[in-house]
């Protein structure tokens, strides 16, 4: 199954892994459990192309 959803924190609750793409390029692919785990990866994730 695949879900797109604009709140991170309802996808990731449901999710059992997760697919992070900007610009068509994959910025982070594994289990959702390990973006809730580290704040540092998630902020990395998405405030990658902030400045962009």
């Amino acid at each position: 199954m695949v879900i797109v959803e604009q709140s991170v924190n309802v996808a990731l609750s449901i999710a059992d892994r997760a697919v992070f793409m900007e610009r068509g390029q994959v910025k982070f692919e594994g289990p959702a459990q390990e973006l809730l785990d580290r704040d540092d990866l998630l902020r990395a994730v998405f405030l990658s192309g902030a400045g962009a």
